[in-house]
C-alpha cells in the first residue's frame, strides 16, 4: 500500500498553536487530542513501511511517547512551508531508523557487557607460561577462557550479593560454571 500525506487528517491551526501554549493544561489537552487524531494515520504509515501489526503498534506507541517526552511538536514550524504530515512521517522514519539500528547493534553484540581484565594479572600469567615453556596459543586461550569464567562468576555473585540469595548462588555456581578449572600455569622447576 502506497502511503501519502493525504491519509493524514487536516491539521487544525488552533491545535498547533495550543500545542505550543504556555499553559500546561492547554498543552496537555491539545497533546491528548493530537495523539487521538493522528494515531490512525501514524499506524497506517508504520504498516506501509512494512512493519508487522504488533511491531507497528509498538513503534507508533514509541513515537507518541517521544512526542510527549521530548515535546517534539514544539520543533515543528509551519512558517517554513513544511506540512505537518510530511514532518511527522520524517520524524517517525528517524525514530524507526534509530530503533532498527539499536536492535541490530544488540544482535551484533552491541548490548554486551564488557569486562576489563587486570593487566597485572595478565602479565603474571604471561610470565608464568613463558617460564614454564608452555605452547603459547593453547595456553593463552586457556588463560582467556579462565578470565572470562572468573568474570562471569564474579558478575553472578555481585548481581545477587546482599539480596539474600548468596547461599543459593554459591550452591548453583559449580553447576552453572563448572567450578573445577585447571589451575594457573606455574613455572616449571629446573633440576
Amino acid at each position: 500500500m502506497q502511503f501519502s500525506p493525504r491519509h493524514f487528517p487536516t491539521t487544525s491551526h488552533t491545535l498547533l498553536v495550543n500545542l505550543k501554549d504556555t499553559d500546561p493544561r492547554v498543552r496537555e489537552v491539545s497533546l491528548a487530542r493530537f495523539c487521538t487524531i493522528y494515531y490512525p494515520a501514524m499506524y497506517g504509515f508504520a504498516r506501509s513501511l512494512g512493519l508487522k501489526e504488533p511491531d507497528a503498534q509498538d513503534r507508533v506507541q514509541d513515537f507518541f511517547a517521544e512526542v510527549v517526552k521530548d515535546d517534539m511538536l514544539r520543533k515543528f514550524d509551519s512558517n517554513r512551508g513544511a506540512h505537518l504530515s510530511h514532518w511527522l512521517m520524517k520524524c517517525f522514519r528517524n525514530i524507526d531508523s534509530n530503533h532498527r539500528r539499536a536492535h541490530s547493534a544488540v544482535k551484533r553484540g552491541g548490548g554486551g557487557i564488557f569486562v576489563e581484565f587486570d593487566p597485572e594479572h595478565a602479565e603474571h600469567s604471561f610470565r608464568a607460561a613463558h617460564i614454564a615453556h608452555l605452547a603459547p596459543e593453547p595456553t593463552f586461550d586457556l588463560m582467556l577462557a579462565r578470565e572470562i569464567w572468573r568474570a562471569a562468576q564474579k558478575a553472578l555473585q555481585n548481581k545477587y550479593d546482599g539480596k539474600g540469595h548468596e547461599d543459593l548462588v554459591a550452591d548453583l555456581l559449580p553447576l552453572v560454571l563448572t567450578d573445577r578449572w585447571p589451575p594457573r600455569p606455574a613455572p616449571a622447576r629446573r633440576s
